[in-house]
This record gives C-alpha cells, sequence and structure tokens, in this order.
C-alpha cells in the first residue's frame, strides 16, 4: 500500500450497531435557564453547568444532578425546559428609578444566590411529557424521573413512559410527608399499567448546601439513580438491590423525616421505600415495586423489574442483528437465533440473579415448531419465549440462638 495515500478496503460484513443496553443509565426531566431542548448526554455536573447553566437557572433539576454523580453515576441524559424569570422580576429591572436601588441590594443577591436563586417558572405538566415523549426507547434502558414532582398526572405519563421504553420510574413525594401521607400517595399508582417497573422513594435526603455551613433537600430518587449506575457498573447484577450495605449514600448528611419502626413496616408493606439513618450511615432500606404483592405477587421485587429491563434489552440487541436475517428451510438461522438468547441469559444466571441448581431449572429458550411455525415462518416473522425464574432478595433475616449447656455437647 503506498504510503501517503489511500485505499477502500470491502468488508464482509457492515459494523453492528451500538443497542443501548447499559442498565445504570440516567433519565431526566426538568427547567434549566438554558440549554437544547433535544436530549443531550451528560457525564459530569461541570459539563451541565456548562450546557444548561448555573443552578440559579434551576434548582430542583441541578441538585438531583449534583447527587447523581456524586453518588456514582456516569451517564444521564438531560431533557429540560428553559426556565424564564418571574414578570415581577423583569419589570423591576425594566422599570426607570430601580436601577440605583437594585444596585445597592446587588452584592447581597449574588452572596445568597446559589442558596436563594432567582424564581423562575417551574415547568408545566405538558412541557415535561413532551421531554418524556423526546426520551425515546432507542436512546435504552435506565432510570428515568422528574426531580420535584408530585402530580399524580405527570406520574402516571411517568409510568407509562417507562413501560413503552424499557426503563424503571423512580418516584419522589411531597416534602415533609407523613407515613400516612405516603401510603395515600403510593395507593394513587396501584392500577396504573407501568406499576411494575416503578418505585417510590422516601422521605427527600438532606446534603451540604453549595456554600459551606449550610444544607438542601433533595429527593432521594437521585440517590437510587446514582447508586443503581455505581453497582452495574461494578459488576453487580441488575436484580441485586441498590440497597442495605449495596445503597449507603456518600453525599447526604441526614433524612428530612424519620418514622416510628411501625411506620417503617406499614411503609414497605404498601410499596413506600425508605431512605434510614441506621448503624452510623445513611441508606436506602426497602426495595419494592409500587405493585400491589396481593394482586400482582410476581413483580413485588424492584430487583425483578431491573433484571427484566436489563434481560430486554440484551435480548433486543440480539434480535436487532436478526432482523433481514433468512429463514433458511433447514433452521439455521432459527437455532443461531436461539444460541445468541440463551448466551444473553447464562451470564445473569452464573452471577446469581436467575433461580435454580442448574442453567435449565433457571432458564429456557423456545425457538422450537411451536413456537415457529409454518405460518410464522412463511409471514416472515422470527420468535421466541424466554422463560426465567428469577432470584429474590432477602427481605427478612431471622437468627435463632439455642443455648446449650456446658454439661451437654453441641450436636454435630
Amino acid at each position: 500500500m503506498p504510503r501517503p495515500g489511500w485505499d477502500v478496503l470491502t468488508r464482509t460484513a457492515p459494523i453492528p450497531p451500538q443497542i443501548p443496553t447499559d442498565t445504570g443509565v440516567g433519565f431526566v426531566v426538568g427547567g434549566s435557564a438554558i440549554g437544547p431542548v433535544v436530549p443531550t448526554l451528560i457525564q459530569s455536573l461541570d459539563q451541565y453547568v456548562t450546557i444548561f447553566g448555573a443552578r440559579t437557572g434551576g434548582v430542583v433539576l441541578y441538585d438531583h444532578v449534583d447527587v447523581f454523580f456524586r453518588e456514582g453515576g456516569s451517564k444521564l441524559w438531560v431533557c429540560a425546559v428553559p426556565t424564564t424569570p418571574s414578570m415581577m422580576q423583569v419589570q423591576a429591572s425594566e422599570v426607570p428609578g430601580l436601577e440605583e436601588e437594585v444596585d445597592e441590594k446587588q452584592a447581597a443577591k449574588q452572596a445568597k444566590a446559589a442558596e436563594e436563586p432567582e424564581t423562575r417558572a417551574a415547568p408545566t405538566t405538558p412541557q415535561l411529557q413532551a421531554c418524556l415523549d423526546k426520551l425515546t426507547k432507542a436512546y435504552g434502558p435506565g432510570q428515568v424521573w422528574c426531580p420535584g414532582n408530585v402530580d399524580p398526572t405527570l406520574n402516571t405519563y411517568l409510568l407509562q413512559h417507562a413501560l413503552n421504553t424499557n426503563r424503571c420510574a423512580l418516584i419522589e413525594p411531597a416534602a415533609a410527608s407523613t407515613a400516612a401521607q405516603l401510603t395515600t400517595y403510593a395507593a394513587v399508582y396501584k392500577t396504573n399499567p407501568g406499576v411494575q417497573r416503578s418505585a417510590l422513594f422516601a422521605p427527600l435526603g438532606i446534603f451540604p448546601g453549595v456554600t459551606p455551613g449550610t444544607t438542601r433537600p433533595i429527593g432521594w430518587t437521585a440517590v437510587v439513580a446514582g447508586q443503581c449506575a455505581y453497582n452495574d457498573g461494578h459488576g453487580i447484577n441488575p436484580d441485586t438491590p441498590a440497597a442495605g450495605v449495596n445503597g449507603i449514600s456518600d453525599y447526604a448528611v441526614d433524612v428530612e423525616l424519620r418514622y416510628l419502626d411501625s411506620e417503617y413496616t406499614s411503609l414497605s408493606q404498601n410499596g413506600v421505600n425508605t431512605a434510614q439513618y441506621r448503624w452510623g450511615a445513611l441508606e436506602t432500606f426497602g426495595w419494592r415495586t409500587l405493585a400491589d404483592p396481593v394482586t400482582i405477587p410476581d413483580w413485588w421485587s424492584f430487583g425483578f423489574s431491573r433484571l427484566r429491563m436489563a434481560i430486554e434489552a440484551d435480548a433486543g440487541a440480539v434480535a436487532e442483528t436478526d432482523v433481514f436475517s433468512q429463514l433458511d428451510g433447514r433452521g439455521h438461522t432459527i437455532a443461531d437465533f436461539g444460541n445468541d438468547l440463551r448466551a444473553v441469559l447464562a451470564p445473569y444466571y452464573d452471577s446469581g440473579a436467575l433461580y435454580g441448581s442448574t442453567p435449565e431449572e433457571a432458564f429456557q429458550v423456545n425457538v422450537g415448531p411451536a413456537v415457529n411455525t409454518p405460518a410464522t415462518i412463511a409471514n416472515g416473522e422470527l420468535h421466541a419465549v424466554l422463560m426465567v425464574r428469577m432470584s429474590p432478595f432477602a427481605e427478612y433475616v431471622v437468627i435463632e440462638i439455642a443455648k446449650v449447656s456446658t454439661t451437654q455437647a453441641i450436636a454435630a
């Protein structure tokens, strides 16, 4: 090959598309001072500020982005609604004769700007719904949430979005919600079609302020999203709860409210996961979906939801490579399809996410003649049925201590 120069090479096959399968990615919508109105991938708080502006332009979104990255997040898709200053502020800055008064107070305002940002119009529910619509399924799986939102209409839309896009929705409550209020709030979503893919986390966490000596309340959803990203990125399978020892916050200094032991138990039974102070650490101490465990007993674990999301994403990546594949009469394509799907499930079994003493007990991939019939093949369809047994987590641990007399031997 002559150098310098160039050549054109012919590949035997095109470069396969990179289908997103990372379940640790975050998806968030909210208001910001500036920035694009299309989904934008952010990988640090500094990058967020460069693109979407300072905290003063959108406190709630900024704070959640901050916590997400501090808790271990690495990839966050942001879709923001540009906010505008309130009419009162605009008028004050434009009325003649007030400039001198404004100038005199400017230094004090700037000193408090980080903690007491200017009042801006909050995004409306339709605007945030439009942002969710832009975060299409093509962006891949992950955790999606609307910081600071407690509107049932938007949350219902969020749950449906999670169902449509193969994501998991994180819901947060209103500030200072009592145990009774949280139970009522959770009940609102029990019949939603996306309830199996959603989880509610309360109360709000207390985090260091942006200036020394101050604090700020932020929804625990940002902690959970960051911890899911961290755990997934460090080889912990998505069925494992980001709770307990895997859910200790590195950034929170307290929680907004603490409940009675009896209330914690009741909240868990009603699908409310709580952040608690335990043995010197602040941690997520609950991992249930909002699904009613009585009417939908197979989907009480939020780990099941995240594992399903992961399997669906990986299986979708396999399916993408088989679109337009030739369905030969000897069944080679169908057999390869089944083998590829078994290869997807095997690592989940090896990591303990699928339950069984053997792989055959834990999962099965059916691409046989009962699934791929002459009629489906003639219609240009390739089918597979995946059956999986997902491993539950230990929500209640019991230890019995039996005292044996010194005159007796301990039985082998």
